[in-house]
């Protein structure tokens, strides 16, 4: 990984931050004008998060994962590395200690969790 966990976790929690200002603002953007797919296009956190892949070589998209699909951790779910062994999912250090160990992992959603 080429950055720190410390370093990661507050990026992590900067793209967080933006994504509830964005939500927020498209909300409000919404109840005004109606559809707003265009203006979301242009404005979101994906490029925040498209240069943190970049940093971390994370061809993966573990991070895109862990926020789009696991919801910042909110859904239960784990990653399976390529030999099915299941990796907890459901806080950002456990996304860190994924992008530490780089395999070919896949997200699995589970009622249960790990």
């Amino acid at each position: 990984m080429r950055i720190s966990k410390r370093t990661f976790i507050q990026s992590m929690k900067l793209i967080w931050a933006e994504q509830i200002k964005f939500e927020q603002w498209y909300d409000k953007l919404e109840s005004c004008v109606g559809c707003i797919d265009k203006v979301i296009e242009r404005s979101s956190i994906d490029p925040m998060i498209n240069m943190l892949e970049i940093i971390c070589g994370d061809t993966n998209k573990l991070i895109s994962l862990y926020i789009f699909d696991a919801n910042w951790g909110n859904e239960p779910c784990c990653l399976k590395d390529r030999n099915g062994n299941k990796l907890p999912f459901c806080a950002i250090e456990d996304l860190y200690n994924a992008l530490e160990q780089p395999c070919s992992c896949r997200l699995e959603l589970s009622l249960n969790g790990c």
